[in-house]
């Protein structure tokens, strides 16, 4: 599993859209890569008006507890995911 790059600073900058080409680029590599998969985490982040919120981002680089609640859901669904996925494998396997 892989983690994309999150959003740096309060709004919209050159380092947004930095992030944003590694991200696309890891989501068309990790294609070839197998049992590999990339999770979006920059889902829930920005404000109506387009920028981040301190309450996610304390200096809108690093994370604040609420913050890592937001990449977590995701992040612990996922893995709920594949691991119910392996298992249904194994019983597969087994029968």
């Amino acid at each position: 599993m892989v983690l994309g790059l999150l959003p740096r600073g309060e709004k919209p900058n050159p380092l947004w859209q930095k992030n944003a080409k590694v991200n696309q680029f890891l989501k068309v590599f990790l294609l070839k890569v197998a049992n590999v998969q990339l999770l979006h985490t920059d889902g829930g982040f920005m404000r109506s008006d387009g920028a981040l919120s301190w309450h996610d981002m304390f200096d809108f680089l690093n994370l604040t507890g609420g913050g890592y609640a937001k990449i977590c859901k995701p992040l612990h669904e996922l893995i709920m995911q594949l691991l119910e996925e392996t298992l249904e494998e194994k019983q597969t396997t087994i029968a």
